[in-house]
């Protein structure tokens, strides 16, 4: 009888195992709200130090929704950002980054999306 009980519990969990896991794989390739992220580079005018402008960009842009990445090079002047098409988007960054400190300070000068970073060393 307990062997009969035991055989029936470790049926079960294995079913449920087996079930759970199969519910995950699904395809969902051709689900509409699918993530989409895309990267960018911006040149970024009016950064006079590393610390207290590069760093506040970079902070600030990384805090908003579905934004993966943030990167400032204060010596080259351009900022690395990867966001999610689907919370965010590129328009919504260069306004973030335009308006921090009194609006006047930073200035996104130009805009390139990339495939992947290059950055010097």
């Amino acid at each position: 009888m307990k062997t009969i009980k035991l055989f029936t519990l470790l049926l079960t969990l294995s079913l449920s195992f087996y079930s759970c896991d199969t519910n995950q794989n699904k395809d969902t390739s051709n689900n509409s709200t699918e993530s989409k992220f895309k990267s960018v580079e911006l040149g970024i005018s009016g950064m006079t130090c590393e610390v207290g402008c590069a760093k506040t960009i970079e902070s600030k842009i990384s805090k908003m929704k579905g934004v993966r990445y943030s990167k400032v090079s204060f010596n080259d002047s351009i900022g690395y950002f990867t966001y999610n098409t689907n919370l965010t988007s590129l328009k919504t960054i260069i306004t973030k980054i335009d308006g921090i400190a009194d609006g006047k300070t930073y200035k996104v000068i130009e805009s390139k999306e990339v495939v992947t970073f290059v950055t010097k060393q």
